[in-house]
């Protein structure tokens, strides 16, 4: 805290500067979206107030900070292979790999009562599903996987990986994060129609 009362001045990422993005980013993991305000934020980060903006923006820039991370380790985990059950598989993995969605969960809460929060989660997991509904539909289309509807099958895949995230994230007992990859592989394997080979994953982990 001894910086108090410089400016952030820092790098900038969607128009906000980074010192105060990961200020918030500690804030919103300590007291959630109730807690992040701008006097908070400027006390973690050793600014003055008013060079903090608005707390949506600042969560939002959180949000989208930790999605294009998660977008990079997908990037790289698919593209190491062509074959589209291992795509699949590769992309439930790096869920089940970051599997401390805390940012999410805070996003999904406040989408109950926050028209900007709803948009943005909408926006987010039209993302997710349209990239999992191509690699289904690839896999469809070279005959690997048997599904009637690739839209439908992805939604399906998503919402169990949504659901099992929370409680990995709660440190659930009987939800760990392998068994939140086996299940959700095992489920993905019987909506596709075709085998899943998790034993490695879950002998290495």
């Amino acid at each position: 805290m001894g910086n108090r009362g410089t400016r952030a001045g820092g790098r900038k990422e969607n128009g906000i500067d980074e010192r105060l993005r990961i200020a918030a980013s500690h804030v919103i993991r300590e007291a959630g979206c109730e807690g992040l305000t701008r006097e908070a934020v400027a006390a973690r980060a050793g600014v003055p107030v008013e060079e903090v903006p608005d707390p949506w923006d600042l969560f939002a820039a959180v949000i989208r900070h930790d999605e294009a991370q998660f977008n990079a380790i997908v990037d790289k985990a698919v593209g190491a292979t062509t074959v589209p059950t291992e795509q699949v598989l590769a992309l439930i993995e790096a869920c089940v790999n970051d599997f401390d969605w805390t940012y999410w969960i805070e996003l999904w809460s406040l989408a109950l009562r926050d028209e900007r929060a709803r948009e943005l989660r909408e926006e987010l997991d039209r993302g997710f599903r349209s990239r999992l509904e191509k690699l289904i539909e690839d896999g469809r289309v070279s005959r690997e996987f048997d599904v009637p509807d690739s839209v439908t099958t992805a939604a399906a895949i998503a919402t169990l990986i949504d659901s099992l995230a929370v409680d990995a994230t709660l440190r659930d007992d009987t939800v760990s994060p392998n068994y939140m990859f086996g299940a959700s592989a095992s489920v993905a394997s019987r909506l596709l129609g075709a085998e899943l080979k998790i034993r490695n994953r879950l002998e290495d982990a």
